[in-house]
């Protein structure tokens, strides 16, 4: 886990605030605060409820489905949304990247040694809409038989990013997306069976 913040020394404390004691907020007395740079780009105004803003335009034509904070009418599963991208790697960490692809449903999603991602789609044929160029091994018939598929597929991470559709997404973040939402503690075994 990283942890990032901005210290800006010539700030002055909060009027009334003694900096010298336990009790104070450190942070507050700092003005720590997340750079721009660590800003979802879901967060900024755009425009999330329009439907053409729900897609991820890859270069070679496909559309897939964006990451953004409203990411609706996907199957239950697990996910990797990428956002936070740039088509020039030395692009300015100052400027707020755009939404990637959300990626799944995944099996899982693994980091090896801090330079690539292993993903393994619940449904393998899923995967080529994501990764066209998936190795698979044809039978005499033509017909790929679901097992016959390379799994797992490997991202490639480039200065601390991931590489997608020849792009660069400095963040990522890996979550279920679930209709059912429970609350932590709730029994359950006591709710009526439908």
């Amino acid at each position: 886990m990283s942890f990032c913040t901005s210290i800006t020394p010539s700030c002055l404390a909060i009027s009334g605030f003694d900096t010298s004691t336990r009790h104070g907020s450190l942070a507050r007395a700092n003005r720590f605060h997340r750079p721009a740079s660590q800003l979802h780009a879901a967060d900024q105004p755009d425009d999330d409820g329009d439907p053409s803003q729900q897609a991820f335009q890859c270069r070679d034509g496909r559309t897939l489905p964006r990451y953004t904070a409203q990411s609706v009418d996907l199957p239950d599963g697990l996910y990797l949304g990428l956002f936070n991208g740039r088509d020039d790697l030395l692009g300015s960490p100052l400027v707020t990247g755009f939404d990637g692809p959300l990626i799944g449903r995944l099996r899982y999603c693994h980091t090896v040694e801090a330079r690539d991602l292993k993903l393994e789609f619940l449904d393998p044929f899923e995967g080529y809409r994501f990764f066209p160029d998936m190795e698979h091994v044809a039978g005499r018939d033509g017909q790929t038989p679901t097992g016959r598929i390379t799994m797992p597929i490997q991202l490639m991470l480039n200065a601390g990013a991931i590489v997608f559709d020849g792009r660069y997404f400095a963040d990522w973040t890996v979550f279920i997306i679930s209709s059912v939402r429970t609350v932590i503690g709730r029994d359950l075994r006591s709710q009526r069976r439908v």
